[in-house]
């Protein structure tokens, strides 16, 4: 089963990976925080409001590692951290998102693949796990260029 909203790691899109069923992409919609906090002016009451940066924030895409045998799941396993090593773990993220036409809108992000966590098995020639990537920009840009505020 192929989901309607991907996420492409420095052009590869996780769901084209030999061996690996995407489970769930709600991760790509994991909302950036604002960096650091509104300065206080002695004398003056509250604070002063500003235009705070987005912080870099974690997502995890769960994914199912499938095979025949226990060989061919860790050889898609092993495939897919191949695909997804970059340049040191960095890369450009893009998610893209059904319009609902049959096309898709697409936004960006610097970003990492930061880890696998915790893989379990669910039969010999299967497993399960998380693929966590950090979007380090905060935020993701549309085709147009502009900040893209939300999630």
């Amino acid at each position: 089963m192929t989901l309607a909203d991907t996420l492409l790691f420095d052009g590869t899109d996780i769901q084209s990976i030999s061996g690996v069923v995407v489970n769930d992409m709600s991760g790509l919609f994991a909302p950036g925080t604002r960096r650091g906090s509104h300065d206080t002016i002695p004398g003056r009451g509250g604070q002063l409001g500003a235009q705070l940066p987005y912080d870099a924030y974690s997502f995890a895409v769960p994914i199912t590692v499938l095979g025949s045998t226990r060989y061919e799941m860790l050889t898609a396993l092993t495939a897919v951290g191949a695909a997804l090593a970059g340049t040191n773990g960095l890369g450009t993220l893009e998610r893209r998102l059904d319009d609902g036409s049959g096309g898709y809108v697409a936004h960006t992000a610097a970003g990492q693949f930061a880890s696998f966590n915790s893989f379990s098995l669910l039969n010999p020639a299967t497993g399960q796990t998380e693929l966590t990537f950090v979007n380090l920009d905060g935020a993701w840009t549309p085709d147009s260029g502009t900040t893209w505020l939300v999630p």
